[in-house]
């Protein structure tokens, strides 16, 4: 099993952390979870054979605010298309889930962006000093 990991701290100090696994049938039997992570897998798994693994982490605002919007954006199209859906076939299960989509969405929403904010507000104090 090869890894290549690569952390770098950004200019205006964000990190970025990429990580490359790869492994061979040379390597045996490999618990996934060293793969994947470990909240991937809820139980024991084992790998064997030829794979690539790809892991991107940041927390830089440029990077991270607009894949929040863009997810966010997502899901409620998704959810307008499951009241559409429920409207034209009344079911109620697809509203449900069209319910469940749209708390989701925002849930996700006003938590991230907390977080953003929180990372931005120590960039600019980092900035000011």
């Amino acid at each position: 099993m090869n890894v290549e990991k690569q952390e770098t701290i950004n200019e205006n100090g964000t990190y970025t952390t990429k990580k490359k696994i790869t492994t061979t049938e040379e390597d045996g039997l490999i618990n996934i979870r060293r793969i994947h992570g470990r909240r991937t897998e809820s139980r024991e798994r084992y790998f064997k054979g030829n794979a690539v693994s790809y892991h991107y982490q940041t927390n830089d605002p440029k990077v991270t605010k607009p894949a929040l919007f863009i997810m966010s954006i997502v899901m409620l199209i998704a959810a307008a298309a499951m009241f559409v859906l429920a409207v034209l076939f009344h079911a109620m299960t697809i509203l449900f889930f069209g319910v469940i989509f749209v708390i989701f969405g925002i849930v996700i929403l006003i938590s991230n962006v907390r977080a953003i904010h929180r990372v931005e507000k120590e960039i600019q104090d980092k900035e000011e000093q």
